[in-house]
Formats: structure tokens, C-alpha cells, sequence
């Protein structure tokens, strides 16, 4: 093909228009030249440089083939025993992803994303505050090697080990982020897998895993304005936006989480998915931040609502949180044998700390895990702990544990009639009582998180502003956050269980001044047996009772077997007026 007789558009936004004209169905491959007439000249690809492996969610990935050298290692693969969603599993049938997948994910986006903003800028590096293109090819070497390492510090079943089971140990502090630095550090460093020998490389572009691993950690991590001023401003080598691609400590949008808003409903058959194209191909880099174009500031809410939908009926699910608690008390039992908070500081026992320790445990015949053994067997035969009922609340109110189960204990009239018990809880009873305390918003605590985002005008490319609320929408949200309190009783103990639904119920009414909602079977209307006859209604002749006080009539229905019943009309109609 001769490029000369091709049709290049002066002003080109991205690859994909331009690949839809007719002369260019032999897919080849472009890249821009600011010193020629015609920008885009054609490249022989190399196919030799690039892996490519199949994905359900982005159909294909495809990343430089000397990143994939990272992938295979003890390390990497070890996320292929680590499930995405803990265990929601037990609760939907195809939540049985790993962290494997996202982190491949991840790097995708983080590949993809770069690709895209320098597009949008039609690769005039310097509006990016980059030198040239190999300062580009540097840096989008090194974002997606943090895109895909950043999770390589997860526990066993995710999020449950750092945020419920490390705190009952006594370590409040850590989280996965640390671990994934030790792992990270852990390859790259290592002499046996001699990464400084064996570079990684793009391009003209080197990892050099001494140099870049401290800036490759930063990018997991995300950085603050105030962080990147102190690190790397005068160095003018990394500008801002970089460091907010993974881990954005600024808006809380990043590739991290527009992938698993992708997989996690994908997988789960939940019709809630986000199409990050339509962010990727409206961001611009403006002094040094990333910005959007204003005109989809509805689609930057529409990521944090459905992030919030995914928490509310998913992650957080009822059934899924009690068996999440039982586990964790499983695990807590089986410290002694196990000493979590050794295994996190070493990388070589952490390689071996996966989701597998069920089978561990299960399969011991240590003494020390019989108890550990017992909690597992009840989740697997359902006999878990029992939900009692749940508040929502303002989440700057801040409750402890302790304080709940006082005003349940204060407020309980429930006693057996067997009994001449007390009505308050006595401690085994409080012992065998949990309260947790799930708080759900927008990324921002209670801050509307698009007042932190910058935009700009379709005309005005260059002027970065932020939007006021008062122009973005008169139907946006007027809270941005929530808190969950939920009540569970360990064992099947009807007293128990009514004791503490009686206590709870009006310790909120009286004390909080709110509803509970509870879920409990008996009171649902049981449904209907097809073998049983369904009574037919019929009306009786008209007949009205006028009722002097209301205004309102009363129809006479005589059911088939003889019954005689009287209906408010008013609740039959509905004035249209």
C-alpha cells in the first residue's frame, strides 16, 4: 500500500476512525511523525515483541513480551489461588474469579488508557508535560507493570483478610498495598530471577528495577498533590497525572477500579456494568491533571453509583458477610498454628498464604485446628450464623460494638415464657452476638467526587476548570455516603435470636430513631402450592355501606366458600384526579 495515497485528516482523535476507511482493511499499522507531510506512515508490525492471550471481559490482552516474564513467576502466579470477591461464591454461582484475571485486567486498561490520551492529544508529548516519545514509552512502561502488580499483596479471599481479620489480631495498620511492595520487591530484586540482567523492556525503554521500583510502588499506591511535590516535582520527570492512572488519591478514578466494575458484574450475570471507551476517549492531560470533557460528567457519576449498587448488593450481601465471619473467626482459631502476622512480613512464607488454607485446615489433624475444622464444616452444610436485622445510617455516626449491644441489652422486653431469665444480654449471650459496621459512599467519604475532577470544553481544549455543582445537575445526589449496621447471632438460638431482634428493634426506634429492616422468613407470605385450590372471588351485588365518618363506602365480597369479607372501596380505586 502507498501511504501517499491516503486521505489523513488534519486533526485525527484516535486510531479507530481512521482504520475504518476503506484502504486500510489490511489492518497496518501507523505511527505519527510530526516532520512528515503525511503524519502517519506505515510500520511493519512486530509480532515478535507482544503476547497475546484471550480475556472474557476485554477480549483479547495484549502486552510486550518481556513484561510477561513478570507474570511468570512464584509470585504472580500465586493470584491464580486468590479469589476476586472472597466469599460471594457461596452466595452467586459465578463469583469464582481471581485476582489473576483482574490484575491482567489492569494492566490492559493502564496500557490502553496511555494509548488513548496520547491520541487525544494526537501524540504532541509535550502537552502531556513528557519530553518525546520515548519519555512516553518509558513511562507507559512502567504504569503497566504497577497496573499489573497491584495486587499481588492480597490475602486469602481478598479484602477479608486485611479489613476483618488482621484487626482482631492487633494489626489495624496493614493493608494489601504493603504486600504488594514486598512481592514486587520480591521479583524484581531477586537474584535468581536476575530482572537486572534480563531487562524489561519497550521499545527504547528499560525497567531498571533498582531505579524504578520505588516510582512503580508509588503508581500502586497513587499519590497526593502534596506526596508528588515532595517526591518528584523538582525532578520533572514523572508529572502528577501518572501517578493517578492505578491509584488515584485525587478523584478515586482509575483503571483499578474501571476493571473490576467490568468483570464483577460480567461474571456475576448483574447488569451493572461501566464502558470505560467512553472515558478513555474524552480525557486530556492540562497542567499536569487529568481532565474531562464536561459533557460526560454524568457518566463519572454513573461509576461511583454503580460501585455503590455492587457494595450494597453484592459485596456487602447478608449471607455473605455472615459466612465471611465465620471464616474469619475460623482463621482467628487457627492463628496459633498459622502466626499471620509473621507470614506477612515474609515473602516466602506469603507465597504459600492462599485461599487454599481451607483445604489446609480441613484436612489437618493437628488438635489445635478442631475448632477451626467445626466453623469450616458449618460452612459448607449452611448452618451459618443467623442475620437478625440492619439499620442504615448517617456514616459520620460513629457506634461501636460495645454500644449496640448495650442498647440492645438496655432495650430487650423479650423473655421466654419458660423462663424468669433477665431480659438483658448476659455475656455469653453478648459473646455470641456480632455487630458490624459496613460504611458505603462515592470514594470521598461524605464529598460529591466530581467537585475534585477537572474539565473542559470541547472548544476550550487547553483551560482546565472545575464544575460547579449548582451547573452539573439538579438531580444529583444530596449524600454521598451511608452506613450499615448489621446484627448477627452465632448460633440457632430462638431465644437468643428473638432476644436480640426484640433489643435491637427498639434500641433503634427509641435511641436512633430509625427502622430496622430484618429478613425473616416467617414472615414472608409463603408461596403458593399449584396442588392446593386457589380460592376464587366473586362480588356479591352491589351493595354499599356509607360510612358517615370517612366518606368512604364499603363493598361486600362473598367468597366461594361462604365467607363474607367488606373492602374499603377507596383501597380498590384509585382517584385519577
Amino acid at each position: 500500500m502507498n501511504p501517499e495515497k491516503l486521505s489523513v485528516p488534519k486533526v485525527l482523535r484516535n486510531l479507530e476512525e481512521f482504520s475504518q476507511c476503506q484502504d486500510l482493511q489490511d489492518h497496518s499499522y501507523f505511527y505519527f511523525d510530526q516532520n512528515s507531510i503525511n503524519p502517519y506512515k506505515e510500520i511493519e508490525p512486530n509480532w515478535d515483541e507482544t503476547r497475546r492471550i484471550s480475556d472474557p471481559i476485554h477480549q483479547f490482552i495484549e502486552l510486550p513480551k518481556s513484561i510477561w516474564r513478570i507474570v511468570d513467576t512464584e509470585e504472580y502466579q500465586r493470584l491464580r489461588y486468590i479469589k476476586q470477591l472472597g466469599m460471594t461464591g457461596f452466595v452467586f454461582n459465578g463469583a469464582n474469579h481471581t485476582r489473576f484475571e483482574h490484575c491482567l485486567g489492569v494492566a490492559h486498561l493502564s496500557w490502553t488508557y496511555l494509548d488513548k490520551i496520547a491520541m487525544n492529544h494526537q501524540y504532541k508529548f509535550e502537552q502531556m508535560g513528557l519530553k518525546d516519545a520515548d519519555h512516553f514509552d518509558q513511562i507507559k512502561l512502567l504504569v503497566t507493570i504497577a497496573g499489573l502488580c497491584h495486587d499481588l499483596g492480597h490475602g486469602p479471599f481478598s479484602h477479608m483478610f486485611d479489613n476483618i481479620l488482621l484487626p482482631r489480631l492487633g494489626e489495624k495498620k496493614w493493608k494489601h498495598e504493603e504486600g504488594s511492595c514486598m512481592m514486587l520487591r520480591s521479583i524484581l530484586l531477586s537474584e535468581e530471577k536476575d530482572f537486572m540482567t534480563n531487562l524489561v523492556t519497550y521499545k527504547n525503554a528499560k525497567l531498571n528495577p533498582k531505579e524504578d521500583i520505588e516510582v512503580i510502588l508509588d503508581m500502586i499506591e497513587g499519590l497526593t498533590l502534596s506526596q508528588w511535590k515532595d517526591k518528584y516535582e523538582e525532578k520533572k520527570q514523572y508529572p502528577k497525572w501518572v501517578f493517578d492512572i492505578v491509584s488515584n488519591k485525587t478523584t478515586s478514578i482509575d483503571v483499578d477500579k474501571l476493571d473490576y466494575l467490568k468483570r464483577d458484574p460480567s461474571c456475576l450475570n448483574v447488569k451493572h456494568e461501566f464502558d470505560y471507551n467512553i472515558l478513555f476517549n474524552e480525557t486530556r492531560i492540562i497542567d499536569g491533571e487529568i481532565c474531562y470533557n464536561s459533557k460526560i460528567h454524568d457518566t463519572i457519576y454513573d461509576i461511583f453509583h454503580i460501585r455503590y449498587k455492587l457494595f450494597k448488593h453484592i459485596y456487602l450481601h447478608r449471607v455473605t458477610q455472615a459466612i465471611e465471619l465465620m471464616l474469619c473467626d475460623a482463621l482467628e482459631k487457627a492463628n496459633p498454628v498459622f502466626n499471620f502476622l509473621e507470614t506477612i512480613k515474609s515473602p516466602q512464607r506469603y507465597l504459600r498464604l492462599t485461599d487454599s488454607i481451607i483445604e489446609i485446615i480441613l484436612g489437618s489433624e493437628d488438635c489445635e485446628l478442631a475448632e477451626s475444622q467445626q466453623l469450616l464444616k458449618r460452612i459448607f452444610t449452611r448452618k451459618i450464623y443467623k442475620f437478625v436485622g440492619e439499620i442504615v445510617i448517617d456514616q459520620q455516626k460513629d457506634l461501636t460494638e460495645s454500644q449496640v449491644l448495650d442498647g440492645i441489652s438496655r432495650n430487650n422486653q423479650y423473655r421466654p415464657s419458660f423462663s424468669c431469665s433477665s431480659t438483658k444480654l448476659n455475656d455469653f449471650e453478648r459473646k455470641n452476638t456480632i455487630v458490624t459496621f459496613s460504611k458505603i459512599n462515592y470514594c470521598m467519604k461524605d464529598q460529591d467526587p466530581v467537585n475534585n475532577c477537572y474539565f473542559f470544553k470541547s472548544s476550550q481544549p487547553f483551560e482546565k476548570k472545575k464544575l460547579p455543582a449548582q451547573n452539573s445537575s439538579l438531580l444529583r445526589p444530596q449524600k454521598f455516603g451511608e452506613q450499615i449496621i448489621r446484627v448477627f447471632v452465632k448460633e440457632n438460638d430462638e431465644v437468643l435470636i428473638n432476644k436480640v431482634k426484640n433489643g435491637f428493634a427498639l434500641y433503634t426506634q427509641k435511641e436512633l430513631h430509625t427502622e430496622t429492616g430484618a429478613y425473616d422468613k416467617k414472615d414472608h407470605q409463603k408461596t403458593p402450592n399449584k396442588s392446593e385450590p386457589q380460592k376464587k372471588f366473586k362480588l356479591s351485588s352491589p351493595q354499599y355501606e356509607n360510612n358517615e365518618n370517612t366518606n368512604q363506602k364499603q363493598m361486600n365480597i362473598i367468597i366461594n366458600d361462604g365467607s363474607q369479607y367488606q373492602l374499603n372501596t377507596k383501597t380498590l380505586f384509585q382517584n385519577d384526579d
